[in-house]
């Protein structure tokens, strides 16, 4: 009997493929989120860092720097937490197309799985038909050769004198 060939091998091969690539593909965003959080979490220490004492002496010119400062940080801040809806909607569309790829070949190994079972099913049932066949074979011979050794037993055995010859 033919070896078990999947004919959706190729198929499968593809979809593998492709869920690799989509796992990639979010292990990628996944870090760009964390990186952007990374991100957000450095800008509040800058901020955290720079409010000044309420003792603290500074000329007019200090003040308005560092107030511009934080106000330019409280934008970058606002920008950083867009940037992380923006990178938390990738991962949640990476994390859909990985999903969806793993299912693809999930049925499709489902499908081999199944098929190569009922191959192996058809395999033990024509094993067991050829075996049987030898068993009634060998069975056919051993009565054979029984009713032969009977035949030579009656031979032997027999009334030459009732034969008619």
């Amino acid at each position: 009997m033919k070896k078990f060939k999947f004919r959706l091998a190729k198929v499968l091969e593809h979809r593998a493929t492709l869920t690799a690539e989509f796992r990639r593909e979010l292990m990628f965003k996944n870090r760009e989120l964390q990186e952007a959080e990374e991100k957000l979490g450095e800008l509040l220490e800058s901020v955290a860092g720079n409010t000044l004492a309420s003792d603290t002496q500074m000329s007019s010119d200090l003040v308005e720097l560092a107030g511009m400062y934080t106000q330019r940080l409280k934008r970058e801040i606002d920008a950083q937490r867009f940037a992380i809806v923006d990178a938390r909607e990738a991962v949640e569309v990476a994390q859909n197309d990985y999903i969806e790829a793993k299912k693809e070949e999930r049925v499709l190994v489902t499908l081999e799985e199944r098929q190569r079972a009922e191959y192996m099913a058809i395999v033990a049932k024509h094993e067991q038909s050829a075996l049987d066949e030898l068993v009634t074979q060998r069975a056919g011979r051993i009565i054979n050769a029984q009713k032969k050794a009977l035949n030579v037993m009656e031979f032997e055995h027999r009334d030459p004198s009732k034969d008619h010859h």
